[in-house]
């Protein structure tokens, strides 16, 4: 049985009949929530803040990601045009089966390209040759 209190107010609980059964203290009375519920709010005002600065956070680092790609880029396309333009104008000139037939070096490339120019200038001496004759 539940200690009776005579400090408090006594209720009577009904069955359906309408007879009362026996006395009791009434239950203690829990929290309305309102005070959690402004907690709560709070919290979540915070915390939709965090995740809005955080997403602004994300798209400013993202923005730099992007230009810091964009210039290394372009810093790439610019050395690769400047060692192309190293090369002699033959293995520019070929493509990369014929560059691979060839040896595969720009070396190779130059030795065959001099005996190229070699045989050129030979036919050209040969036809002044005839011409003066």
């Amino acid at each position: 049985r539940a200690p009776v209190c005579p400090l408090r107010l006594k209720f009577k609980l009904w069955r359906g009949r309408g007879e009362a059964t026996e006395e009791r203290m009434p239950s203690k009375r829990k929290a309305t929530g309102r005070k959690n519920n402004a907690l709560d709010l709070k919290k979540r005002e915070k915390h939709q803040a965090f995740l809005k600065d955080f997403d602004i956070e994300v798209e400013r680092r993202k923005r730099e990601m992007e230009k810091e790609l964009n210039s290394l880029l372009i810093t790439v396309d610019a050395n690769y045009s400047r060692a192309i333009m190293k090369l002699p104008l033959a293995v520019r000139q070929m493509n990369y089966l014929e560059y691979l037939a060839l040896g595969g070096s720009a070396e190779a490339v130059a030795e065959v390209e001099q005996k190229r120019i070699n045989a050129a200038s030979l036919e050209v001496e040969d036809i002044e040759s005839e011409i003066l004759k």
